[in-house]
């Protein structure tokens, strides 16, 4: 029995109790007869209402305990899939169109602005972003100190001043871009929601037939059952015949006895 299987059980138990002292004590108190006579000064301080406090204290701590720690697991396996996920996508010898880690750390070093490095490395803005996930240098915006900079990286031949057209060019394809990144990643999560619905209509169907089963053998045995008694009050029927006739033979056979004994011309009547 796991967890959940246990806590189901213990509130289980705990309603049943609640039930029971409801029933066998509450409905039938006389404080309790209508609204206008019901006392909840009497409620506390009796015996019963008090116990009743109680059960719902129980139930209301763990139902407390149970959330508590569920929103800690849910954190812990968050921050677990987090850390496969970034571990799992960190590649640092990546390159991309002839666009190393290092050289692109180096050329935003001088200063180099993510549009020129697309434009030149024929980039898109999420083709960039996603590489720069892989690399782990999201936020990246260059570390420029005076003197700091021993080797700098000649820049491509084709890297030219952009146009505002190109500039436009390339927010329109950013833009669009993180469009359809949302779009797939609302229909991959409304097919999941599509998949989880089906798979929990189909358990409800099969829930609800094991249901009507064991309704129907419920149904049987109490059939038997009745058939049984019945049964057992014919045959102790019989038995009480028995012993009725055995009790009449008793006395016959004592009369009989007693007649030879005190007239004893009975016994040579045959």
């Amino acid at each position: 029995m796991n967890e959940r299987q246990r806590d189901q059980h213990f509130r289980r138990e705990v309603a049943i109790k609640i039930a029971e002292i409801e029933d066998k004590h509450c409905k039938p108190c006389m404080h309790n007869s209508s609204r206008r006579n019901k006392s909840t000064t009497h409620c506390r301080n009796c015996e019963f209402g008090k116990e009743l406090v109680r059960y719902g204290e129980l139930l209301t701590s763990k139902s407390k305990r149970r959330k508590e720690s569920t929103k800690e697991q849910v954190s812990v396996k968050k921050k677990e899939a987090k850390q496969m996920s970034t571990s799992r996508n960190t590649d640092h010898d990546l390159v991309v169109n002839g666009l190393s880690r290092d050289k692109y750390m180096m050329l935003k070093d001088e200063r180099k602005p993510d549009s020129e490095l697309m434009k030149a490395y024929k980039l898109t803005s999420a083709k960039l972003t996603s590489t720069k996930e892989k690399w782990g240098l999201l936020g990246y915006r260059g570390n420029v100190k005076a003197g700091s900079i021993k080797k700098k990286v000649k820049a491509p031949e084709n890297l030219v001043p952009m146009s505002k057209h190109d500039h436009a060019a390339i927010t329109s394809t950013k833009s669009n871009d993180s469009l359809i990144d949302d779009y797939e990643k609302l229909k991959s999560e409304h097919e999941k929601l599509l998949d989880h619905n089906v798979g929990a209509a189909e358990e409800f169907l099969k829930l609800n037939n094991e249901l009507e089963k064991s309704k129907e053998t419920i149904f049987d045995l109490q059939n038997q059952i009745s058939h049984k008694d019945h049964h057992i009050d014919a045959l102790q029927d019989q038995v009480n015949e028995l012993e009725r006739l055995e009790s009449i033979e008793e006395k016959y056979l004592a009369t009989v006895t007693a007649l030879k004994v005190h007239l004893p011309e009975v016994g040579e009547m045959k």
